[in-house]
């Protein structure tokens, strides 16, 4: 990512790609950690970089917006958006995020970066598409055969273990998109999500990708845990040990679960890239207050997104606000 001269540990970036028409750009914290800020706050701090002083700031904005804000204002809004990066540096050094009790790294960038670097070409479409066909034939096969093994026996626990090992490719899986397409991906280890156990994969320099290639990112978690999966399966065939049939049960049950957009599993994180949308979570409260500034106002104001865009998060919200109530 290019990036300018540091402003008090802060380092400009590039535009996020959005699908929204309202300009976010990235800023990158001491951490390293990408921030999103809107195209207002991006041109503050570049002001503020520089050298401009707080009055040839307020003359700049008042003849840009047509409003006249004071030296102090812009100051103040200036010290709004430096404690907005603190509280988050903050955050990222404790390891937390919304939702997550703690972060305990397993495997460290450095460690990542070298094991990803060899499975890159698993996403050039001459080995992507055929592991995708054999993904795809090795489920239809086991529907059609049927999924025998139970749970009982002395099966399980080694079944365990090789889920475990399918759950490392998955992060693996997030971490070489990332590494394929020009980001340097972080640390893997272990969290806690609201009340689910889970490993993750710190891929948040994604953000500075093409929203396709996020997408990719997002779904790169199942497609190597499938893979995985697969041989499993096949492995099962050839030695009838139930252990690889449980795990491969497993897995699929796990993958269809990440792929629920409500949770900010993989699904989420697919239908935020696709739509564009950044803080999906945030969209049906925002959606209800513009539904409901129309409705007061009695006129037809226009939406904070393109109309497909509006469509969807109109299906999503509903569906969103009765599961969490639910």
């Amino acid at each position: 990512m290019a990036r300018q001269e540091a402003l008090g540990g802060l380092c400009l970036g590039q535009r996020l790609d959005t699908g929204t028409g309202h300009p976010e750009f990235l800023v990158t914290g001491p951490s390293g950690r990408p921030i999103r800020v809107s195209e207002s706050a991006y041109h503050l701090l570049q002001a503020v970089q520089s050298g401009m002083s707080w009055d040839e700031l307020a003359l700049k904005m008042s003849v840009q917006r047509g409003t006249l804000p004071t030296p102090t204002d812009v100051q103040a809004a200036y010290d709004r958006l430096i404690r907005k990066f603190d509280s988050i540096e903050k955050q990222t050094a404790a390891g937390l995020s919304k939702g997550f009790w703690f972060r305990w790294p397993l495997l460290p960038s450095g460690l990542v970066v070298r094991w990803v670097r060899g499975l890159t070409p698993l996403f050039n479409r001459s080995l992507a598409i055929p592991l995708l066909l054999f993904i795809g034939l090795t489920v239809v096969l086991a529907l059609v055969q049927g999924l025998g093994p139970t749970m009982e026996g002395n099966a399980f626990w080694p079944a365990y273990g090789l889920f475990t090992l399918s759950l490392i490719a998955h992060e693996l899986g997030h971490a070489t998109a990332c590494k394929r397409y020009g980001a340097t991906p972080a640390d893997i280890g272990f969290t806690i999500y609201w009340v689910f156990p889970a490993f993750y994969s710190d891929v948040t320099t994604a953000w500075q990708l093409r929203r396709r290639h996020r997408v990719v990112v997002d779904l790169a978690g199942v497609y190597f845990q499938l893979t995985v999966g697969a041989v499993y399966w096949l492995t099962f065939l050839l030695t009838d040990w139930p252990a690889f049939a449980i795990a491969f049960v497993m897995i699929v049950g796990s993958c269809l679960f990440s792929l629920n957009p409500i949770f900010k599993f993989d699904g989420y994180w697919v239908l935020a890239d696709s739509l564009g949308v950044t803080n999906l979570s945030q969209q049906p409260a925002r959606l209800a207050r513009h539904l409901i500034a129309r409705w007061r106002s009695n006129a037809s104001l226009p939406s904070p997104w393109p109309r497909w865009v509006t469509a969807v998060l109109a299906i999503y919200s509903p569906l969103a606000i009765g599961f969490w109530v639910y």
